[in-house]
């Protein structure tokens, strides 16, 4: 089972496996978790909240 990874601790070149919970914390101070929708490596145009990579997810 994916673990998950705290967004502040995005990298570019961060390899996210299909599955991964990535949170991602808005200026209001809420935390929006997103899930990796297919495996990749990070970079800057692919980060959350780019729908081709990420979804949305309740946070768990």
């Amino acid at each position: 089972m994916p673990g998950r990874v705290m967004f502040n601790l995005w990298r570019e070149g961060t390899m996210f496996a299909a599955g991964s919970i990535v949170a991602v914390q808005v200026p209001s101070g809420h935390l929006i978790t997103y899930q990796a929708l297919i495996a990749h490596t990070s970079n800057q145009g692919n980060k959350p909240p780019n729908p081709m990579f990420w979804k949305m997810v309740p946070f768990a």
